[in-house]
């Protein structure tokens, strides 16, 4: 399974869920504003992206 973490590791922990049909990509524009906030944990699903 992939997934992709971020952002520091003592801040509230955010879980970014991909929609249906497509990957953890669809965060990829929001992550670096996010990540100055939360530890970010992005996932595929299983069956999509990588």
């Amino acid at each position: 399974m992939f997934y992709r973490v971020g952002g520091p590791a003592d801040a509230p922990a955010l879980v970014l869920i991909h929609g249906f049909p497509t990957a953890s990509w669809d965060w990829h524009l929001l992550w670096p504003k996010l990540a100055e906030r939360f530890r970010l944990l992005a996932f595929d699903l299983i069956g999509y992206g990588l």
